[in-house]
């Protein structure tokens, strides 16, 4: 610690500091105070998730910048060990004497996390799809191809949005949002299924290239996927 607070001082951070960590051993004496900073620490992983998500759908689809790859990377390294530690407390958690209710719900809290681990890693294939993507001049398309694949991934931030604000333990309304995370899921499937087959279409009527319909079909089966693990949460 005294390291830290030296190098912090020589080597001040021109950004602000990141959120900590809410896994306190200390409230794990108190098994539903520890619960409570699981979902918190769960919703400090989403926004992890979120920002590599807008990284990758709204920057780097465009024109990247190597800092907002490196962020991106950086994101999906820090989740992994968030993965682990989770993992590692609820095991702690577990020792203790637990109702029906707190067992249950530390089983979902390990089985969220697994899911956030795994957005994060298809965030990561969008990303290196598109700087793939940006080397191969065959694979632009025009304009009107380019929005119905981007609106998908609008719909895809817009749910993982309404899962980050569902994971809020201070909520009152879980099965409001809950529904409401259930209706975008639905909406964003019957988007995805018709982006997919105007791509297929494009694709049959030379309008695209096969290489470029390869390229989208797979930014569609990744936002596909985000948008499972998101419902599963």
């Amino acid at each position: 610690p005294l390291y830290a607070v030296l190098l912090r001082k020589l080597i001040p951070s021109r950004s602000p500091p990141p959120e900590p960590s809410h896994l306190q051993p200390a409230l794990l004496e108190y098994p539903e105070q520890a619960i409570a900073a699981c979902l918190r620490e769960l919703r400090r992983v989403a926004r992890l998730c979120l920002q590599s998500l807008r990284l990758a759908g709204q920057t780097i689809l465009f024109a990247h910048k190597a800092k907002d790859v490196q962020t991106i990377h950086l994101n999906e390294q820090a989740i992994n060990e968030i993965k682990q530690a989770m993992k590692d407390y609820l095991a702690r958690l577990t020792r203790r004497h637990l109702s029906k209710r707190q067992a249950i719900l530390a089983q979902h809290l390990d089985r969220c996390m697994s899911d956030l681990e795994r957005i994060g890693d298809h965030v990561e294939t969008i990303c290196n799809l598109s700087l793939r993507r940006q080397k191969v001049p065959e694979a632009v398309v025009d304009k009107e191809s380019f929005d119905t694949a981007f609106r998908l991934y609008e719909n895809a931030l817009h749910l993982f949005k309404l899962v980050i604000d569902s994971l809020d333990p201070d909520r009152e309304n879980f099965q409001e949002i809950a529904q409401q995370i259930l209706q975008a899921r639905d909406d964003y499937m019957q988007d995805s299924l018709n982006t997919r087959s105007a791509f297929t279409e494009k694709v049959a009527q030379r309008a695209i290239t096969p290489i470029a319909g390869i390229f989208f079909s797979e930014y569609i089966s990744a936002l596909d996927r985000i948008v499972k693990h998101s419902k599963s949460i």
